[in-house]
């Protein structure tokens, strides 16, 4: 339905897409399944309990399109599953359409959240105030109405990455399934945290493509050692392969060093970021 969306003004200029479909197949980009191998989605979007002409689901309600008519506004659009205190979550939207405008941001917010109260103005929603965190396209990472540009930011066809460890309280984003480092702690203090996304551009797409849970215990810390230490090994193929797909499915991005050696897609990346943190007041 939508393909690349140009527009006169200038577009931030965030990192590279994920695949190559942007780049080869800009006018079919809604057919790029990449970074989709997996198909772990242990929750979609939670559609609005009255209908709404500000946000359209599609795809079992893993695909939304914010104001896909046009914007007089912030729409926003959360997960239908809490945070437990025990899990760490990691769950990845795909970007489908070019990020423009005041902003389109990818985060986390309490039940305290009102996701209605900006319908009718512009602005950077998550991270406004205590109750939300978010990364914007344009690189800024948001919490408390403080701003640390600490990001490239992101644009067409990046796939943004959110981990939540409720255990320990962290809070840390991936851009390309690279990690930008941890940018928050004490997150037990909400008592539930919900997946959000927001947009001021009309007709953004965002596709939910990864979306994964582990109770904290010992055996997950058991696989994450594992994993990492078998990260650069050539040994790594001749593990049982249940073992394996384990560390591949649910460990591939659970360190604070990705697994780059075992993507799927297999391109090696550079860091993103490694420019000096900057504070300032944004609201």
């Amino acid at each position: 339905m939508f393909g690349r969306l140009r527009w006169p003004m200038a577009a931030f200029a965030g990192p590279a897409p994920y695949c190559r479909c942007f780049i080869e197949h800009p006018d079919s980009v809604q057919a790029c399944n990449c970074g989709e191998e997996f198909g772990i989605r242990e929750w979609t979007w939670k559609r609005p309990e009255l209908p709404s002409s500000w946000i359209h689901f599609a795809n079992d309600d893993t695909q939304v399109t914010l104001h896909p008519y046009y914007s007089a506004g912030t729409a926003v659009v959360r997960g239908d599953t809490c945070f437990n205190r025990d899990f760490t979550y990691y769950w990845e939207v795909k970007i489908m359409t070019e990020p423009y405008g005041t902003d389109v941001m990818v985060g986390v917010g309490s039940e305290n959240v009102d996701i209605n109260d900006s319908l009718f103005s512009f602005r950077s929603f998550l991270g406004r105030n205590e109750e939300s965190y978010g990364l914007s396209y344009t690189g800024a990472v948001c919490h408390g109405a403080q701003v640390t540009h600490d990001s490239p930011g992101f644009g067409w066809g990046t796939i943004v990455g959110v981990k939540v460890d409720m255990w320990h309280g962290t809070l840390e984003f991936f851009i390309n399934r690279q990690g930008l480092g941890v940018s928050y702690v004490m997150l037990r203090k909400h008592q539930m945290l919900y997946p959000m996304v927001c947009s001021t551009a009309a007709q953004s797409v965002m596709r939910l493509i990864y979306a994964s849970s582990w109770k904290a215990s010992l055996l997950v810390t058991a696989g994450k050692i594992l994993a990492n230490s078998m990260r650069r090994s050539r040994y790594f193929p001749l593990l049982p392969p249940g073992l394996r797909n384990l560390l591949l499915e649910k460990f591939f991005l659970t360190l604070p060093s990705p697994l780059s050696e075992l993507k799927i897609d297999g391109v090696a990346r550079q860091p993103l970021f490694t420019g000096r943190r900057h504070f300032h007041r944004r609201w």
